[in-house]
């Protein structure tokens, strides 16, 4: 224990520094509430299994889920956005969990920003 804080308590994130509208798009992508497959398909009357709820944006036959579409996928678009987002890719930590490592970051407006371009390409 930290003081009154456990090393393991969850960190609440705050977006009081960015619009409403940004504020929402990284609540959706928190929330599971946008439009990747992962999540529309799921909520099909007939239940599509995990594994067949594939991106249709590249090649690579991986589900469509946030740390696909953000992290990894190989389509151009995707990978402009990426580029022209580089700032929010600088640092890598290594980490096993790198999506929450990457939407965790100090640059809230930047990611937000991020986060929505890839969210609308892929609606």
């Amino acid at each position: 224990m930290i003081g009154n804080v456990q090393q393991n308590q969850l960190c609440l994130h705050t977006y009081d520094t960015i619009s409403h509208h940004l504020s929402r798009t990284l609540s959706r992508l928190r929330l599971s509430g946008h439009n990747l497959n992962i999540e529309q398909i799921r909520q099909q009357q007939h239940r599509v299994p995990y594994e067949l709820r594939i991106c249709t944006k590249c090649n690579w036959h991986c589900v469509q889920d946030e740390e696909h579409v953000l992290l990894d996928c190989l389509s151009a678009d995707l990978a402009n956005l990426r580029v022209k987002h580089y700032q929010l890719f600088r640092s890598s930590t290594g980490s096993s969990n790198r999506l929450r490592d990457f939407i965790s970051q100090t640059d809230t407006e930047g990611l937000a920003l991020f986060v929505y371009d890839c969210l609308e390409w892929c609606a």
